[in-house]
C-alpha cells in the first residue's frame, strides 16, 4: 500500500484520535453524574475536596445574611436560652434545611471572616431548641467540623470568636457526638484560653464559660428533655437521680481536664463574684440590663455583668466533681450573694450550684441588707437528729446550745446563722 501523503492521518492515528474523544466525553459524563449525586445527598460539590476550593463559596455574604435575618426575625436578644415563634415558624418553613451545606463552608478556604460569623449564627438559630438540627450537624463529624469550629473560637475577631463558643454551647447539649467530639479535639482548652484572657470582650468569655459548662455536664436518656438530674443520696456527693439513667454521654473527661488547667477555677470564682446585677428588687430597664432579660446583642457585649450567670454555670458542673467541691466552696459566699439576684439566669444557676454544694436547705441567709455584714452563710452542719441549719432559723437561745453533731464536734452555735453563727459577709461578696 502507498505511504500516507504529508498531513493525512494513517488508521492507527485516527482510531487513537476517536478512542481518546470517547475517552474525555465518558470522564465529562461521570463528573456530570458525580455532581448530581452529590446535590442529590445534600452536598455542595465544591466542598468536597477536603475543604479547600478554589470556586467561588456556595452563598454570598448578603444571602448569608439574609438567612440569618430570616430566622432572627426581631430576636435581638444576647443570650438566646430558647428559640422564639417567629424562629420555631421559619424552620418549620425550611429555613434550616440547607444547614449541612451551609455549616460545610467553614470548611472552605476561601470564606471571609464576616460570612463565617453569619453561618455560626445561622447555624446558633437553627440549633437552639432542636435536637434534630444538632443531629444534622453531628453528621458532619466526618469532615471535621469541629475542629474547624473549636479553632475559630481563638479567632481575632471577637464576634467571630464569640459565636463560635455560642456553637459549641448549644451544639454539645444532649448530643453524643458534639459533645465528646468537641471535648476530644481540644475545646476545653481553647474556650479556657479565652476566659483567662483578660482582653477577652464580655461576650466572648460569657460564651466561652457557658460552652465550658455544657462540656463539664452528663446528659441522660431522660424523656422529652436529655439532663441528667443530680440529687444527694447516701454518700457525700451528689448522684444521678435513677429516673435519668441511663447516662448517655459523659462530661467527666471535660471536668477533669477543667481542673487540670492552671488558674482556671479562679478566674471563674471571680467572674461568678462580679454579681449579682444588682438588689433583688431591682427590675431590669435601659439602665439596669439583666443577661436573662433585656440584653442586646452588639448593644451589650461588653458589659461585664453578662458573665457572672455563665461563669456560675461553667462551676456548677464543675462541682460534680468531688476533686473540685473544697476549691469551689471557698466562694460559697459569692454564689449565696448571686442567688438573690433579681435576674432569674444569675439566680437559677446559684440556686443549682449551692444545691450542688451542700446537701439540704440554703445555707445562704441575709442577716441585714443594710449592714457591713449582710450576708450570712451556715457552716456545713447537720445535727445528731438529721436537722440542718435551716431547721434553726426560728430556734429560741437553748435549742440552738443543744443542737450538736458529735462526730464533728460541732454546734449549732458555732455553725448556723439562726443561732447567731455561720459566717458574716458584706453584700457586695468580700469577707
Amino acid at each position: 500500500a502507498p505511504k500516507a501523503q504529508r498531513g493525512e492521518k494513517s488508521p492507527n492515528q485516527l482510531s487513537l484520535r476517536i478512542l481518546s474523544i470517547c475517552t474525555m466525553v465518558s470522564l465529562l459524563f461521570l463528573a456530570i453524574l458525580f455532581v448530581a449525586f452529590a446535590r442529590s445527598n445534600g452536598e455542595d460539590p465544591r466542598s468536597l475536596r477536603n475543604g479547600q476550593t478554589t470556586s467561588a463559596p456556595l452563598f454570598t455574604e448578603d444571602e448569608l445574611r439574609a438567612k440569618v435575618f430570616q430566622l432572627m426575625g426581631n430576636d435581638v436578644r444576647l443570650f438566646r436560652f430558647n428559640a422564639q415563634g417567629h424562629t420555631l415558624e421559619q424552620r418549620e418553613n425550611g429555613a434550616c434545611k440547607e444547614l449541612p451545606q451551609i455549616a460545610s463552608m467553614l470548611l472552605e478556604a476561601n470564606v471571609n471572616t464576616e460570612s463565617k460569623t453569619l453561618i455560626l449564627e445561622y447555624l446558633t438559630f437553627c440549633i437552639t431548641d432542636s435536637p434534630f438540627q444538632r443531629g444534622r450537624f453531628s453528621q458532619l463529624v466526618t469532615k471535621g467540623i469541629h475542629l474547624v469550629v473549636i479553632d475559630l473560637v481563638k479567632a481575632k475577631q471577637s464576634r467571630l470568636s464569640s459565636m463560635a463558643a455560642h456553637l459549641i454551647y448549644i451544639a454539645s447539649f444532649s448530643n453524643k457526638v458534639n459533645h465528646q467530639e468537641f471535648i476530644k479535639h481540644g475545646a476545653v482548652e481553647k474556650l479556657a484560653g479565652i476566659v483567662l484572657n483578660d482582653d477577652s470582650i464580655s461576650s466572648q468569655t460569657m460564651w466561652a464559660a457557658a460552652a465550658l459548662q455544657n462540656l463539664a455536664a452528663s446528659y441522660c436518656e431522660t424523656e422529652g428533655d436529655g439532663r441528667c438530674y443530680w440529687g444527694w443520696g447516701e454518700g457525700p456527693n451528689v448522684e444521678i437521680q435513677e429516673a435519668s439513667l441511663p447516662m448517655k454521654s459523659d462530661g467527666a473527661v471535660a471536668r477533669h481536664k477543667m481542673l487540670q488547667i492552671k488558674g482556671l477555677v479562679v478566674k471563674l470564682q471571680s467572674l461568678a463574684c462580679v454579681g449579682p446585677v444588682g438588689d433583688q428588687d431591682l427590675k431590669p430597664s435601659p439602665e439596669h440590663v439583666f443577661p436573662g432579660s433585656n440584653a442586646i446583642l452588639g448593644r451589650d457585649d461588653n458589659e461585664p455583668h453578662m458573665v457572672t450567670w455563665a461563669a456560675v454555670g461553667a462551676l456548677k458542673n464543675l462541682a460534680l466533681d468531688p476533686e473540685a467541691k473544697s476549691q469551689i466552696e471557698s466562694t460559697l459566699h459569692c454564689f449565696c450573694l448571686d442567688s438573690f439576684s433579681p435576674d432569674w439566669l444569675e439566680k437559677a444557676k446559684s440556686a443549682d450550684l449551692i444545691s450542688f454544694l451542700r446537701e439540704g436547705p440554703s445555707p445562704c441567709w441575709f442577716r441585714n441588707k443594710n449592714s457591713a455584714e449582710g450576708m450570712c452563710v451556715d457552716k456545713k452542719f447537720q445535727d445528731d437528729e438529721g436537722y440542718f441549719c435551716r431547721g434553726y432559723g426560728h430556734a429560741n437561745e437553748n435549742e440552738c446550745k443543744a443542737g450538736a453533731n458529735t462526730e464533728t464536734k460541732m454546734t449549732a452555735m458555732q455553725a448556723c446563722c439562726g443561732c447567731g453563727g455561720g459566717d458574716l459577709f458584706s453584700t457586695k461578696g468580700t469577707a
